[in-house]
């Protein structure tokens, strides 16, 4: 029965993974590809759990300082990255500039105080008020620093690797995994990802920690991870998925965690007067409009298809990537085989799941990759659960196929970049016509039909007017963004988006 079932998952894996890179080549064409992608995922996870074997885990080494390897993911970031870390900002980053000063003048306010968006993440908006003095408006400035701290988040996957017992192989390739799975551009070229970079950081921080029997610094971490982003309060989950996993099955250790968690919850609770988070057009908060049939598509199908297949189809993906797509679907099918340890297929699944919990409802994630920055604490487990599973092959083939996965990763991130790259230009050329726009201060400009989002990338769902501010002595509030031409009178300027040419005039 087995068997069949395996033949069965390894006939879905091929026949939609053939599908991807045919629709990747642009030899055939599907409704949506996240149907064939979640397929694919679904089946590869299946099959993982069909070919786990129960098997003691064999641990290696624990040191966790390891130079070498450090460098090479910093070269890894630097060569994913470079030819586009001078980047124009986009979207709320103009909001982050503008209001940098008033964070700094206001930190005691910022740490008693929730925003009135509904979030509480004070320790971003300090960290904003440090950078901005020495930053200034220079994009070279601000992703320099995003880019460093993504390569420490790497290094940091290396040492959480090495800290549960994995060998250095393993640590290695899963680090390097995380520096370049294609779901990261929101993430790490997007000032605005720095909430996640650093709120990862810290549960990163956190785990290491707690593996390392440093209880109360990684409290410490936990805390200040919780202050950066509400994704770190799966770090509680995360240990308690690591701590039974393992051998050490105790739950007191445990016991602080939680109990801050819940203080540090109940405390954010107070200041934002409610759960908070993102709301709806009635302003009820969106975790409370989730319903089965969308949860059981994401954590069945989507969040697979990602994790596998992180592409960015609103611009044709063409032939390199497909060809290196077939290699991958290849790759995948061997991985998927391979017998993993239950304990390594629960570590992996569990860690995925635990810390996909905090944003749930915001994980159905289409075709444009659009909330992708939600994946990038998440892709802890997958990189684990990849790694895990091609350790476990044969070593003549383990390097070619730890090669292949990097490889397709590394074309993806490359192709998805073009957006960004693409969508900065464009902020920066539009952010300048609505400033010339304006003759004197007291000017009144509306702007009509400029998009939120341009092939997955945040334009201008906000910032517009920050932006123009930026160029111009001009009051953002003078600054009219809407979806059609104004009815009232009184405006100096009004200027209209023409998608077909992508120009603002």
């Amino acid at each position: 029965m087995k068997t069949a079932a395996r033949a069965l998952l390894i006939a879905t894996m091929i026949g939609s993974g053939a599908a991807v890179a045919l629709r990747a080549w642009g030899a055939a064409s599907t409704h949506s590809p996240m149907n064939a992608e979640g397929i694919f995922g679904a089946a590869a996870i299946l099959l993982m759990l069909l070919s786990s074997m129960d098997r003691p885990h064999e641990a290696e080494s624990r040191s966790v300082l390891d130079g070498p390897v450090f460098a090479v993911l910093a070269v890894l970031v630097a060569a994913a990255y470079g030819r586009v870390a001078g980047s124009y900002f986009l979207s709320d980053d103009f909001i982050l500039l503008r209001h940098a000063h008033e964070y700094g003048e206001t930190v005691w306010h910022t740490f008693t105080h929730g925003g009135g968006d509904g979030f509480f993440r004070p320790l971003i908006y300090l960290s904003v008020a440090l950078t901005e003095p020495w930053a200034g408006a220079n994009p070279w400035a601000w992703h320099l620093p995003a880019l460093a701290l993504h390569a420490v988040n790497s290094w940091l996957v290396f040492a959480a690797s090495r800290s549960l017992g994995y060998d250095r192989f393993i640590g290695g390739f899963a680090a390097a995994l995380f520096a370049v799975h294609g779901t990261r551009p929101e993430t790490v070229l997007w000032i605005t990802g720095r909430f996640d970079l650093l709120a990862t950081f810290f549960a990163l921080l956190a785990l290491v920690l707690f593996l390392r029997r440093w209880p109360w610094l990684a409290l410490l971490a936990m805390v200040l991870g919780m202050l950066c982003k509400e994704s770190a309060y799966a770090i509680p989950l995360m240990l308690a998925v690591v701590a039974f996993t393992g051998k050490d099955r105790r739950v007191r250790p445990l016991i602080p965690f939680f109990v801050v968690a819940v203080a540090m919850f109940a405390y954010r609770w107070m200041l934002v007067g409610g759960v908070g988070g993102y709301v709806d057009r009635t302003g009820r908060p969106e975790v409370f409009q989730a319903t089965l049939l969308p949860v059981l598509k994401t954590f069945g199908m989507r969040l697979w298809a990602v994790l596998f297949f992180p592409v960015d189809w609103t611009i044709p993906p063409g032939i390199f990537v497909a060809a290196v797509a077939v290699v991958f679907v290849a790759a995948a099918v061997l991985i998927a085989r391979a017998p993993l340890t239950r304990r390594d297929l629960a570590l992996g699944l569990g860690l995925i799941i635990v810390t996909a919990l905090p944003t749930f409802h915001r994980l159905l994630i289409g075709p444009d990759l659009e909330k992708a920055r939600y994946l990038y604490l998440p892709s802890l487990g997958f990189c684990l659960l990849i790694a895990t599973a091609v350790h476990r092959l044969a070593a003549n083939v383990r390097w070619a196929i730890a090669a292949a996965v990097i490889l397709f990763n590394f074309a993806v991130l490359e192709h998805n970049l073009i957006a960004w790259q693409s969508a900065s230009k464009k902020a920066e050329s539009v952010c300048r016509t609505g400033a010339a726009a304006v003759r004197s201060p007291s000017d009144r400009i509306a702007v009509v039909g400029l998009p939120r989002i341009l092939n997955g990338v945040y334009f201008f769902q906000n910032g517009f007017p920050e932006c123009v501010a930026m160029h111009a002595h001009i009051d953002p509030g003078n600054i009219v963004v809407s979806d059609r031409a104004p009815d009232q009178p009184g405006f100096s300027t009004v200027l209209f988006w023409y998608a077909a040419t992508g120009e603002l005039r």
